[in-house]
């Protein structure tokens, strides 16, 4: 580095002061000072002075007003591409699930169509069916947060609330509808293959 001496004291071009300053500002003041040949203490001096005078801040070390809003900004930008990518992303595996449980749902209707086989019961196949019901019950439940069953303690005595599987097929015409068909077939294993009454 090329500077003037004035009485004994080092004198730096306005180049070098604002290429120090620079550094300083992107990177830290020690690196600066190495890079630039310029004492660490002059350049803190500098920057205290230049910030003085920008916005009448004293903190020679603290990042300056400017570089402040261009950090937050970016933060904001890099956040609400998060938030795209994020939503994006849930948006193909809600899209992916929805899928798969209207794939299980035809599989479901086609197996109650059906109803058992030749060499199934009657009535295994309609307990096997119910249970399948109730875990769908209780699964639904689970995506929903609600308990899928409850305990009440009173007195000495616990006493167990589960779900009443019943009481929703009840309640859901299309669930009832269904549910009476399915015990029609069990019943009279004749009815909905197709033959004749």
């Amino acid at each position: 580095m090329a500077a003037k001496h004035q009485n004994g004291k080092v004198k730096w071009s306005k180049e070098q002061k604002f290429k120090a300053l620079a550094i300083a500002e992107a990177a830290t003041i020690a690196e600066a000072s190495i890079q630039t040949g310029i004492p660490e203490g002059t350049i803190k001096r500098w920057r205290s002075e230049q910030r003085t005078e920008l916005n009448g801040r004293t903190e020679p070390n603290g990042p300056s007003k400017k570089i402040q809003q261009i950090a937050q900004q970016a933060a904001e930008e890099a956040k609400a591409e998060v938030r795209e990518y994020v939503a994006d992303k849930a948006k193909r595996v809600a899209d992916d699930i929805l899928r798969i449980v209207q794939l299980a749902l035809a599989e479901s209707e086609e197996v109650i169509r059906a109803g058992p086989g030749n060499e199934e019961s009657k009535a295994a196949w309609l307990r096997a069916l119910v249970g399948v019901m109730a875990q769908g019950v209780e699964k639904h439940q689970l995506l929903l947060g609600r308990p899928t069953n409850r305990q009440a303690l009173e007195g000495q005595v616990t006493q167990r609330y589960e779900y009443d599987i019943t009481q929703r097929i009840i309640e859901d015409p299309e669930a009832r509808d269904l549910a009476r068909n399915l015990f029609r077939r069990a019943v009279n294993p004749d009815l909905g293959r197709g033959r004749a009454e």
